[in-house]
């Protein structure tokens, strides 16, 4: 699937996640860094380009911090475009 871009919602409470990484694979053995984002604080969905369109099988989020300071994130809904 070609892949411009992927449209994060935050879930509406504590725990939103702020820095986040995306990874993409092939063949869910060797992964590839698409970049950091920091996400905002809100619930409304975010966009977030890729640096280039992608086509891959498998993605992989890495919530690496949170709104809140603690070390859990959670997230609503994650779509691609």
């Amino acid at each position: 699937m070609a892949v411009t871009g992927f449209t994060f919602t935050q879930r509406n409470g504590s725990r939103r996640v702020k820095d986040i990484e995306i990874q993409v694979s092939q063949d869910n053995v060797n992964w590839n860094s698409e970049g950091q984002f920091v996400l905002q604080n809100v619930v409304t969905p975010q966009n977030v380009a890729l640096p280039a369109v992608k086509s891959f099988r498998y993605f992989k989020l890495i919530f690496k911090s949170a709104f809140d300071g603690t070390q859990n994130a959670a997230m609503a809904e994650v779509t691609v475009y």
